[in-house]
């Protein structure tokens, strides 16, 4: 079996693809940047992905139609999130949010499986989110932030 190393920018710090046919994927330590579908090979096998710690921005759309992931911790390190960084994971469950990342549009999109969206030890889907959003599959930071105020 041949094993494909990730693309990443030229200094390293930029996440432009992972290896194909992954199940489970530890993004290498260093990279600050998740590129726009940088999981797009591995759309129907991956699982689960860690995050590292120097990891500071996620594109838009950069888990775009990962059909079997379940779960994602945002580590706190974490300062931007794009608009849909998930996108079509219908298998998605639980996001996991350490930081206090800057977000204005959806997080979520045609995500209909999300049921917990955990910051400050708070399911803030919960408590921010009406029954119709919910049900479109859509969540965002900023409607959770003007709800906790």
């Amino acid at each position: 079996m041949v094993k494909h190393p990730p693309v990443l920018s030229h200094n390293g710090r930029w996440l432009k693809r992972a290896p194909p046919n992954s199940q489970f994927y530890h993004v290498p330590e260093g990279v600050e940047v998740l590129d726009t579908n940088c999981f797009d090979a591995s759309r129907d096998t991956l699982i689960r992905v860690f995050l590292p710690d120097t990891l500071k921005k996620i594109n838009c759309g950069a888990f775009w139609g990962l059909t079997k992931l379940e779960h994602v911790t945002l580590p706190a390190s974490v300062i931007y999130l794009d608009n849909d960084v998930f996108y079509d994971c219908p298998a998605l469950k639980e996001i996991y949010i350490m930081g206090e990342p800057e977000n204005y549009g959806p997080l979520c999109h045609n995500c209909p499986s999300v049921y917990k969206v955990m910051k400050k030890g708070r399911n803030i889907l919960r408590e921010a989110q009406s029954y119709e959003i919910r049900e479109r599959g859509q969540c965002s930071l900023f409607d959770y932030d003007k709800a906790e105020a």
